[in-house]
């Protein structure tokens, strides 16, 4: 079993390379600074997949909630834009009820905000103890295919922090790329830099000047446009997407929201008209009665360029409990463009590669271009039991000493 590992820093400008730069014969240290980032990749088994799109696969993405991203050419030259929380898709076919998992015609899902049940889904055949996982200041995108296995990771190296590469024993083949941002528009990015690797017994056997060009797949907007819930905020939050200062000049561009709504929030979709929604749709039944049967829901949703955009939703009554008022609750939206680059060079991209999830509903050589991927807080009214005996004793005391007084009416006037 053959454990490959490819490493890459990315820095903001090219003097960065060298001033943060110390090396030996056998191990490159980096020293971190502002705006650099690096990725770490691990791949057993990489010759599977590579010719296995047609099997089976799970795709695990966990996105830090406080992760502090840095600009937008650094953050889509070497990654991609993950829904946030930990995400699990997988097109298997057989079922994990206890998962409470979304079922659409491409994949079934579970969203969780919590990084706990992660490592549960990778294969026990391959030792990953190695591996420091940080879900506070790392993103996280993992791909299971047909038992084999890579792993993703991007993390900042914060100002002064070291950073040590070398080739352990357990590793087959490593590589070190420090790169900086040469050239970056919204169809190509090319990087400069240095590729560095190591012999079979762990010596730094070459470092030569590399460049990179490439489409990326994602692309950030530099100022995210304006998305909100209208006050006041009751039991039918409607959602604000302003696109007035869009323009739909391109034919093959449209412009979509991808929703992830907990149980607690659904959509109805003969009043909404998403363009597809999957996941827990009734449109009666309280949150308590739902909370065993999925994790909640995801649609998609067209929008209009050049006018402001509402997705009505609404909030399912949820379980009473004492000294609550409210019960806060919180969902994903993701607004963006996606654009038909009628060219492969877009699945080339030697950083990410596309996978289950939102990516799932376009073809390979989308481009999205990311407007807003934000956390939107709603509460939800709870009705407080915590004085509920007194309330109980209070309303029978009144309904008995109403019927004695009709009584005595009744019998008095005769």
């Amino acid at each position: 079993m053959r454990l490959i590992s490819r490493h890459t820093v990315l820095f903001p400008n090219a003097e960065d390379v060298g001033s943060h730069l110390t090396y030996n014969d056998t191990h490159i240290e980096i020293r971190g600074d502002a705006g650099v980032i690096a990725q770490n990749r691990w791949a057993w088994n990489t010759e599977a997949l590579d010719n296995g799109a047609s099997r089976s696969s799970t795709r695990i993405t966990w996105r830090a909630p406080e992760r502090v991203r840095g600009d937008s050419e650094s953050s889509v030259a070497i990654e991609p834009v993950l829904c946030p929380g930990l995400n699990i898709y997988t097109n298997a076919t057989e079922k994990h009820e206890c998962l409470r998992m979304v079922e659409n015609p491409v994949y079934q899902s579970v969203h969780k905000e919590s990084f706990t049940q992660m490592a549960d889904w990778l294969p026990s055949e391959y030792d990953t103890s190695f591996i420091k996982w940080d879900e506070v200041n790392c993103d996280y995108d993992i791909t299971i295919l047909n038992k084999t296995l890579e792993i993703n990771e991007w993390c900042p190296i914060e100002n002064e922090k070291v950073i040590e590469f070398t080739k352990p024993i357990y590793v087959n083949q490593s590589e070190v790329g420090l790169f900086y941002v040469d050239f970056h528009d919204d169809k190509d990015i090319n990087l400069g830099g240095l590729r560095c690797t190591w012999d079979s017994v762990g010596v730094i056997e070459n470092c030569q000047k590399t460049m990179l060009m490439y489409m990326p797949a994602h692309v950030v907007a530099t100022t995210p446009m304006s998305i909100h819930l209208e006050k006041p905020v009751g039991l039918h939050p409607n959602l604000v997407i302003n696109l007035e200062n869009y323009t739909s000049c391109e034919i093959q561009c449209d412009y979509f929201a991808y929703l992830q709504l907990p149980v607690d929030l659904f959509i109805d979709r003969f009043q909404s008209g998403p363009v597809s929604i999957f996941g827990q749709q009734d449109l009666e039944q309280p949150e308590y009665r739902l909370q065993n049967n999925s994790w909640g829901s995801e649609s998609l949703f067209i929008l209009e360029a050049g006018k402001i955009n509402e997705i009505n939703l609404h909030s399912r009554y949820v379980s009473p409990a004492p000294n609550s008022s409210y019960k806060s609750v919180a969902f994903n939206a993701m607004i963006f463009k996606a654009c038909d680059s009628n060219t492969e060079e877009v699945v080339r991209n030697p950083f990410y590669s596309k996978g289950l999830g939102y990516e799932a509903f376009f073809t390979p050589d989308t481009v999205f271009n990311h407007m807003r991927s934000t956390s939107i807080g709603v509460d939800i009214p709870v009705v407080d039991t915590s004085h509920y005996n007194t309330t109980r004793f209070a309303t029978l005391g009144c309904i008995i000493f109403s019927m004695i007084y009709l009584f005595l009416r009744v019998f008095t006037k005769r």
